[in-house]
């Protein structure tokens, strides 16, 4: 990896750290999301700018990302903390998010659902697997990357669970929660997260919501009864699959491991297997060479890799990482380094796992799409925010 590749002209817009603001592309009540420039390396990123005053339980969303490292799962490459803020600071996932592109396509078929589906699964059951539950899936959190590849987004809602450890908090989107929130008990978020998938699958190929009624308190009595009609072209094995994902009972309801098993995720595909993390290893050789062209120290370098700090450094070798693999052979054009400001705009953060007893949970929306138990305008599938009313 060398050095072909220049990055634009950084005079335009805000500089946070290493990174150029550009358009905005999303905003909710506690944070907005900017599509960015990383000045060292040309690269486009996603920056999402928290609030720190209005998001209490920011820690939760960079936790998770932190911790997550999954081909279906968007990467978080830095953090950087102000007094006010917090961004973070990840990979930008070009192709739009499902919602998007069945607004503007119509359903996916069977045989196309599932291919997205095994990725998405895949993705679902890393996180349970790790111990963290999204509770907000929907096809906006579903994005496309250019290459075909889907990617699980926004961790705003995310929460580290166990098996001993049930939730409190009605957070996510109406449409799309387990009929356990809709009781108000406590619950399991990894199950809550499989009814979630059930309706994200019911969309995919219909283009609707299975439970949709003139009133929210007729859609809460279709789903605690599990009212919905099953699309009639699905396949036997397809049908199966859908009502086992929408099992009123989360008792009954399947885990991540059961879903993976479905023979409807492997029709004319190799068996669904779970993700296996690559063994870490030495750095990349080429991506050294590059950053130390740009003013980086070799030990600077690892300790930042091997203490996972999500500082410039660290960021930087993610971004160059995610280039190589994406365009091997891409060179990369070596800008004037700048040594840190001495700033907060360019301080790093490292968030402290969240407290396995911690209480209280901000439920407002942590990006541009997500809404805290988003209820239906009166066109029926529309995402008007409901508060929360409780705590985890």
């Amino acid at each position: 990896m060398s050095n072909d590749f220049a990055a634009p002209s950084a005079v335009q817009g805000r500089c946070i750290g290493d990174y150029v603001l550009q358009d905005s592309i999303g905003q909710g009540a506690c944070a907005k999301v900017y599509l960015a420039w990383h000045e060292l390396t040309g690269t486009e990123v996603v920056v999402k700018a928290i609030s720190l005053k209005g998001f209490p339980r920011y820690h939760r969303e960079v936790y998770s990302l932190q911790n997550l490292n999954h081909p279906n799962i968007t990467k978080l490459f830095e953090v950087i903390t102000t007094p006010d803020k917090l961004y973070l600071v990840m990979e930008h996932v070009r192709g739009g998010d499902l919602r998007e592109h069945l607004e503007n396509h119509g359903p996916l078929s069977e045989r196309q659902a599932r291919a997205a589906f095994r990725q998405v699964v895949s993705a679902l059951r890393y996180c349970h697997q790790r111990g963290i539950a999204h509770r907000d899936l929907k096809p906006d959190n579903i994005l496309l990357d250019e290459d075909g590849t889907w990617k699980l987004a926004d961790f705003g809602f995310s929460r580290k669970v166990s098996d001993d450890c049930k939730l409190s908090t009605f957070c996510g989107t109406f449409h799309y929660l387990a009929p356990e929130l809709l009781q108000r008990e406590p619950y399991d978020g990894r199950r809550a997260d499989v009814w979630s998938l059930g309706v994200t699958l019911y969309r995919t190929v219909t283009g609707t919501v299975p439970f949709h009624a003139d009133s929210l308190a007729k859609m809460r009595d279709q789903v605690l009864a599990g009212q919905f009609e099953v699309p009639p072209f699905m396949t036997r094995k397809g049908k199966h699959f859908l009502r086992m994902l929408l099992t009123v009972d989360p008792s009954q309801r399947p885990t991540l491991d059961e879903v993976m098993q479905h023979p409807w995720l492997s029709v004319g595909r190799e068996e669904l297997r779970p993700y296996s993390e690559p063994p870490g290893g030495d750095l990349d050789p080429q991506v050294l060479e590059t950053m130390q062209s740009l003013g980086f120290e070799p030990d600077q370098i690892e300790r930042s890799a091997r203490e996972r700090r999500f500082d410039r450094v660290m960021g930087t070798y993610r971004i160059l990482k995610q280039m190589e693999t994406r365009m091997p052979g891409l060179r990369v054009k070596v800008r004037p380094y700048r040594s840190p400001d001495s700033s907060d705009l360019s301080s790093s953060y490292e968030a402290a796992p969240p407290s396995d007893g911690g209480t209280g949970e901000a439920s407002q929306p942590s990006d541009g799409g997500a809404e805290s138990a988003s209820q239906p305008s009166d066109g029926g599938t529309g995402e008007a925010s409901q508060p929360s009313d409780g705590g985890d």
